[in-house]
C-alpha cells in the first residue's frame, strides 16, 4: 500500500466561515485512496516510537548514604548557596549528581533522589554557587555569583569530598 495517490479524491467542500453538517465529517471519502489508512499508521508509529522513551529515564537507583556538611566563604555561612556533587571518576550522563541548598548557619544535606537523602558512596568534586535575588523591576531574579568563579566549575574547584558506605559527616569546607 502506498500513502500517496497519484489519483486524489476529494470530498464536498465547505464554505469559509461556516460549520460542517455532521455527515461531512463523520464520512471521510479519503479513506477510498488510502489516504486516512496512511494517516492513521503514521500516527500510531510516531505514538509508539514516543512511548517507547517514556520509560524510566531518570538516574539509576543507586544505594545513597546519609551524608552532611558545613560551607563557609570568609568563615561566613554562604545561606541560600546551591551546590552539586560531581562524581571524581569519568561517570556516564545517567549518574546522578547529589545537589543541596545550604541553610542558615552553612549547613548542608544532600539530595541524590529524595530530600535529604544522602549521595552514593564516591569521591565527588563539589561546585558551589551563592547568587543573592535582586529585583530587577518588580521581577526578582538570581543576581550574579558572589563566591570566586573557580568555585562553580568541577574542572577548577578544588573542593573534594569523599562518602563513605554509612553516615557521613564531612569536614567543613572553607572557601576563600
Amino acid at each position: 500500500m502506498s500513502c500517496h495517490s497519484p489519483t486524489r479524491q476529494r470530498g464536498p467542500t465547505v464554505p469559509v466561515g461556516q460549520a460542517a453538517p455532521l455527515n461531512l465529517l463523520r464520512s471521510r471519502p479519503s479513506d477510498r485512496d488510502g489516504r486516512t489508512t496512511c494517516t492513521l499508521a503514521a500516527i500510531v508509529a510516531l505514538a509508539s516510537l514516543a512511548l517507547a522513551g517514556c520509560g524510566d529515564s531518570g538516574p539509576q537507583r543507586v544505594p545513597v548514604f546519609k551524608t552532611a556538611g558545613k560551607i563557609t566563604f570568609d568563615n561566613r555561612p554562604v545561606d541560600g548557596a546551591f551546590l552539586v556533587l560531581h562524581p571524581k571518576t569519568a561517570a556516564a550522563a545517567d549518574v546522578p549528581r547529589p545537589t543541596a541548598h545550604v541553610k542558615p548557619d552553612g549547613s548542608f544535606e544532600p539530595t541524590t533522589f529524595d530530600t535529604a537523602d544522602g549521595a552514593p558512596a564516591g569521591e565527588y568534586v563539589v561546585t558551589v554557587e551563592w547568587r543573592k535575588l535582586i529585583n530587577d523591576r518588580g521581577e526578582w531574579i538570581p543576581g550574579p555569583n558572589l563566591l570566586p568563579a573557580k568555585y562553580s566549575n568541577p574542572a577548577t574547584s578544588g573542593v573534594v569530598v569523599t562518602v563513605a558506605e554509612g553516615q557521613n559527616d564531612l569536614p567543613a569546607i572553607m572557601l576563600r
